[in-house]
């Protein structure tokens, strides 16, 4: 049930967010997942980070900010 759920408010989400910003904003935002998953890695199971994580990282902050442009 609990990612039946989760799966649910996803695509809500996903969906409310191409009718608010439009379909190529909102696939531009979906390469910043991993970023979400490595932050919730880092606070509920206490991962670290590797260099290479922070700069690909980097990269992907980056290059959403360029695309905004």
């Amino acid at each position: 049930y609990a990612s039946a759920i989760s799966i649910v408010v996803a695509y809500l989400l996903w969906n409310l967010s191409v009718q608010v910003l439009g379909s190529t904003r909102t696939s531009l935002y979906a390469s910043v997942t991993p970023l979400f998953a490595a932050a919730g890695a880092w606070v509920i199971l206490g991962e670290t980070f590797a260099p290479l994580q922070v700069a690909g990282g980097v990269l992907v902050v980056g290059s959403v900010l360029v695309a905004r442009r």
